[in-house]
């Protein structure tokens, strides 16, 4: 039970996470290939990346990135145009706007 689509999430709603695109060869901040999400709770990373299904899935990317292991390029970005990106991809059902 780790998986929780972006309409049904209440943290759409939180602006305690910090949104990331992930950015692939041949892609752009405009067009990135995913997003991630963190959002420290306790002093604990709750990572998530959003899956090709349209759910939140926990993951290690942000870390992996962080350590320099992960081989694509990880873009800071405003939860708006994170919830923008989503709208685009899934529709407006599926995303919150701010």
């Amino acid at each position: 039970m780790n998986e929780i689509a972006p309409s049904e999430d209440p943290a759409d709603d939180d602006p305690s996470w910090a949104y990331f695109f992930i950015v692939r060869d041949g892609r752009s901040r405009d067009t990135p290939s995913g997003v991630v999400r963190r959002r420290v709770v306790d002093g604990v990373n709750n990572d998530r990346v959003l899956g090709p299904d349209g759910l939140w899935h926990f993951t290690g990317t942000i870390r992996l990135n962080q350590a320099g292991l992960y081989e694509h390029e990880l873009v800071a970005a405003t939860r708006g145009e994170a919830l923008a990106h989503l709208a685009r991809r899934y529709g407006a059902t599926k995303a919150r706007e701010e």
